[in-house]
């Protein structure tokens, strides 16, 4: 389950553009025991990712996004019902959260509807960034992470491979059809000064994502597995969000015949 929450400011606030702690320390805040009982054992405990923060009236100023007052939101999600029933727990109990110092209220919180995934192709759209490391790595120190400019199918395989051992790991079954295609959009990466990554800074390590539109083809109940629990390592910590739709008529014929556009929503 996808749930939206929608928090509300009565003043400006400036939280860090690198939040990603914060809303991690709200999550084990609201559902901290059971995520550490579930994770004995088992890494259940990580089936959860949630999006940043977002707000239609901000702006970046001194390593800092400042919310304008008024309403901010938020995604999180998880296919774990005792998670789940803790989230509910905590919003029939609380009416403000704390992030990054700041007190907001809780307006709502409600269930976003999963898109229709029958047809096995989904238009998508990085709300975090993905993050996958390279297979092998130069030391236990310093971890070198796989960039859709450089290492498209390495990073496809390193995506494809943490959704399929997702999924069993979720329902204790081996996927009949492992055939998943992640297609980066190219001609956003080249036009991006970043080249379709994102750096994040996380409790004081440097974590480097995929940010860039994809394609992505897929079984369904696949692409139900990256709906409710993200793409790439790294998703409890706040990586690996996407957003997801069918694509359009002409999108589609546009990717058949290898076609990109150039925006990333």
């Amino acid at each position: 389950m996808r749930m939206l929450w929608a928090f509300i400011t009565d003043k400006e606030v400036a939280i860090p553009i690198d939040h990603h702690e914060h809303l991690q320390d709200l999550v084990h805040a609201i559902a901290g025991e059971t995520i550490l009982q579930q994770r004995e054992g088992s890494e259940n405990g990580r089936m959860y990712h949630f999006s940043n923060l977002r707000s239609q009236s901000r702006r970046i100023l001194d390593g800092s996004i400042h919310f304008s007052a008024g309403r901010i939101e938020w995604q999180f999600a998880s296919p774990s019902t005792p998670i789940l029933e803790k989230v509910h727990e905590f919003t029939q109990t609380r009416e403000t959260v704390t992030i990054g110092g700041h007190t907001l209220r809780i307006a709502a919180v409600k269930e976003i509807n999963a898109p229709d995934f029958s047809k096995g192709i989904m238009d998508c759209t990085c709300l975090t960034p993905l993050v996958t490391p390279a297979v092998q790595q130069p030391s236990p120190f310093l971890t070198r992470y796989l960039r859709p400019l450089h290492h498209a199918e390495a990073v496809e395989a390193v995506i494809v491979n943490e959704l399929v051992r997702t999924y069993t790991l979720l329902t204790g079954l081996e996927h009949a059809d492992t055939t998943v295609q992640i297609k980066f959009n190219q001609n956003y990466i080249r036009k991006d000064p970043r080249e379709g990554t994102r750096k994040v800074r996380f409790r004081g390590e440097d974590i480097i994502g995929c940010y860039a539109p994809f394609i992505m083809i897929a079984a369904q109940d696949l692409l139900q597995t990256a709906w409710e629990c993200g793409l790439g390592h790294r998703r409890g910590d706040g990586f690996g969000m996407i957003s997801m739709r069918p694509p359009r008529d002409n999108e589609q014929r546009e990717h058949a015949s290898g076609k990109d556009s150039d925006r990333h929503e």
